[in-house]
């Protein structure tokens, strides 16, 4: 007879070869991809093993003779695959979205699909005005680009040789066709990246204004700008104490001020947690909780600028709404929250809130919107 010492042995035995097993199935697993649109370029490739691809930029592979770039990101996904056509140099001195865009629509195009490439141009509003499209897998840095825009609607791109203009491309201004997703899938990545969000270990907390050096007063409004009306800004409030240092400003006596420090601020002004829900295509929600000034620093990071706005005021809660536009990649997101008064002198709370991502921006219109004009001038009596 076994004894239960053996079988117990025998358990533990089977218990860690399974988990040495699974182990390796996930180290031999290896990159994953960011977009759908990603795994099935890479899937007519073969020859290039985009699974063991290192972190970073990979530039040493190529097809149909000419280079490719391909991007693993810190999760090990590959973000990006194109034609090398740009330099780091160029990246650098004027970013731009288009970069990716270009890179990866023209090998796209390029690559086997059951739609000719004239039919697939049409559909995604792409148009050459001038010279070919293939052309540009021959340009350099000796040619002049320039890159305009028309608010919200479309990027015109231009190669100049001298006063030659050698190629000229123009195509929309719209999120789904540069990060080649859908709306549903945009939906899912940016719910994966919400919950998944770290905040850099580098970054580093908003400098005081300069003129606080000087200001003699308690209070000082760091003027922003506002976004599609008045009312819809970026102003950010500070408070000194008596004898006391500057800081934002957070305290339930002042709730309106508050509420834009809340919304706007990277850098934490209390233990504020989201609970988010997410509107997504087809009437679903799917719901998240994240720090609220995590929020405001990942969409930062994604090149958006945060703009607040006060819809309404009861004795406990105020309403409003965050505005996250993406100018120049022609998207807003938009979070309506209710934020508990109390909480702001507490320095800790949860603030619910609704939101929507990557509407595109031209279909968003001032006459949507009715929000409280707030004082943020100093005055004797703030609000």
């Amino acid at each position: 007879m076994t004894s239960c010492s053996d079988k117990m042995k025998t358990l533990l035995r089977i218990s860690f070869l399974s988990c040495f097993m699974a182990l390796t199935v996930a180290a031999m697993a290896g990159n994953t991809f960011a977009t759908q649109r990603l795994q099935r370029m890479a899937g007519l490739m073969p020859t290039v093993p985009f699974e063991q691809l290192e972190r970073g930029v990979n530039d040493t592979y190529s097809h149909n003779g000419h280079a490719l770039t391909i991007r693993v990101n810190q999760w090990d996904e590959v973000e990006h695959i194109g034609y090398k056509i740009f330099s780091e140099e160029q990246r650098a001195v004027m970013p731009s979205p288009i970069y990716d865009f270009l890179e990866r629509y023209t090998l796209d195009l390029s690559l086997p699909h059951e739609i000719s490439v004239d039919t697939r141009m049409e559909i995604d509003h792409f148009r050459v005005e001038v010279g070919s499209l293939w052309t540009i897998l021959n340009l350099d840095t000796n040619y002049t680009m320039r890159v305009y825009s028309s608010q919200y609607k479309r990027y015109r791109v231009r190669w100049m040789d001298g006063d030659k203009e050698v190629l000229s491309l123009l195509f929309d201004m719209s999120y789904q066709l540069m990060s080649g997703c859908n709306a549903i899938e945009l939906e899912t990545n940016f719910l994966r990246k919400a919950r998944r969000f770290k905040r850099p270990a580098d970054t580093s907390p908003m400098p005081l204004p300069d003129a606080l050096k000087t200001c003699s007063d308690n209070y000082y409004v760091l003027e922003g700008t506002s976004y599609l009306i008045g009312a819809i800004r970026n102003d950010l409030y500070y408070y000194r104490p008596e004898k006391g240092a500057w800081s934002l400003l957070c305290s339930s006596s002042k709730p309106y001020w508050s509420a834009f420090n809340m919304m706007l601020s990277p850098d934490s002004i209390g233990d504020f947690t989201l609970r988010v829900t997410l509107d997504k295509y087809g009437y679903q929600t799917e719901e998240f909780n994240i720090k609220l000034c995590d929020l405001v620093l990942m969409a930062r990071m994604m090149g958006c600028t945060p703009y607040f706005a006060v819809k309404n005021r009861t004795q406990t809660t105020i309403k409003g709404t965050l505005f996250m536009p993406n100018p120049d990649q022609g998207y807003c997101h938009m979070l309506t929250v209710e934020i508990p008064i109390d909480a702001m002198s507490q320095g800790k709370g949860k603030v619910d809130g609704r939101l929507y991502v990557y509407v595109p921006l031209h279909n968003i219109s001032d006459d949507y919107f009715e929000f409280q004009n707030i004082p943020h001038r100093i005055r004797k009596k703030q609000p």
